[in-house]
């Protein structure tokens, strides 16, 4: 440890999707021929008219600070969104945040409502950044195990048992990363009255809201009866709109809650990158026609990935969201990462182990298939070869 580092940031850990990443990127600098399969980005360029708004902004003058809430307009935008595609009422005024990304979003909500010794509980396996935030901030994770056999979905019962008087919140992920699944009906309205019970905050992280896959829907917990007074919406561009370079995102929350995290807002970033957001205000006038062919084609990579899976045998969990794949390894011989390593370094496939989400992802590697069908059908051959070697 740097003898200037807080003690505070040896309760937290790099990204392990970055390491690898990194690791693909130097390899690909020597030389190398690296498949990408670990990071979460899409791999569709932005959309053309979106580029366009934002070039345009920038010609117009548009490269000074905003309102610390984001452009008005956007802010308009989004609560149109909102309303029509998630059944969520929000002021746009006073009721809706634009942020740097989600993950900027997610900081300053957690920095804003935990406090040292307070515990929030997230379902485990979780995108593993969910678990070092608030450890950050001097309080505690607490992991909700969510089992492949019932689907990741949430009961009442294992929620129930781990609420206590230093539970301050839920967060939630659906479409769920790393897994792929989707929370039903049924898991939103037993975290909807478990908190409503013990006056808890949600925290709902939709990012990839728009990457679903029928007969899956998604629903958004806000829009619950009771549930928009104590529920954070988190959103953002990255996924669905194939803008995740350009870290603009959203969220929505009660207006007292919206007062404080602008606070965060202004104390870190003072506003979202001004070009960005009017290339938002254009992603959202858009609509869906920038996310229906992203996801007819997630949808042919999807059926592609479980074919291959079949005809080797392999066990997972069959995607209803994002764009993931959950694949059950089945080798003892060696962990995770001496798994992951060995397939990129001798086979150039870059994927991340499962342990990094969690203690249940031990024996899992997350896959993910934003890629072309081509390097997906290389990739996953060699990823079975791999495995079939080492059993």
């Amino acid at each position: 440890m740097n003898r200037f580092a807080a003690s505070r940031m040896q309760r937290i850990e790099q990204s392990g999707i970055r390491r690898m990443l990194e690791k693909a990127m130097a390899m690909e600098r020597a030389g190398r021929e690296v498949i990408h399969m670990e990071i979460g980005r899409t791999d569709f360029d932005t959309p053309p008219v979106v580029k366009e708004a934002a070039k345009k902004a920038l010609d117009e003058g548009w490269v000074h600070y905003t309102s610390s809430m984001g452009l008005l307009e956007l802010r308009k935008a989004v609560a149109e969104k909102l309303k029509r595609e998630n059944g969520i009422q929000a002021d746009p005024e006073r009721e809706i945040l634009v942020v740097a990304g989600a993950s900027h979003g997610m900081a300053i909500t957690l920095m804003t409502v935990l406090e040292a010794d307070e515990e929030i509980l997230i379902p485990e396996p979780m995108y593993l950044f969910y678990l070092d935030w608030a450890e950050y901030l001097g309080a505690r994770t607490v992991p909700l195990p969510c089992l492949p056999e019932n689907g990741f979905q949430i009961t009442r019962q294992s929620l129930k048992a781990r609420v206590n008087p230093k539970t301050k919140a839920i967060l939630l992920n659906s479409p769920h990363n790393p897994t792929g699944s989707v929370l039903d009906r049924t898991s939103l309205q037993a975290v909807a009255e478990v908190a409503a019970e013990h006056d808890l905050l949600v925290i709902s992280d939709e990012i990839y809201e728009k990457i679903i896959y029928e007969p899956s829907r998604h629903y958004s917990i806000a829009s619950f009866p009771g549930m928009k007074e104590r529920t954070v919406t988190l959103n953002s561009f990255s996924k669905g709109h194939a803008m995740d370079g350009w870290r603009i995102g959203y969220l929505a929350a009660p207006a007292d809650l919206v007062w404080e995290l602008e606070k965060g807002q202004q104390h870190t970033m003072i506003n979202p990158t001004t070009f960005s957001q009017i290339g938002a205000i254009t992603a959202l006038k858009m609509g869906d026609r920038i996310v229906r062919p992203m996801v007819e084609e997630y949808t042919r990579r999807r059926a592609l990935m479980m074919e291959l899976a079949d005809q080797a045998g392999l066990t997972y969990f069959p995607p209803q969201g994002a764009f993931y794949f959950w694949l059950r390894h089945g080798v003892s011989r060696v962990d995770g990462w001496a798994l992951v390593d060995t397939l990129l370094e001798k086979h150039g496939v870059a994927i991340t182990p499962g342990e990094i989400f969690g203690p249940s992802g031990k024996g899992y590697l997350r896959i993910s298939y934003s890629n072309s069908m081509e390097n997906l059908r290389k990739g996953m051959g060699r990823i079975i070869e791999t495995l079939n070697d080492l059993k």
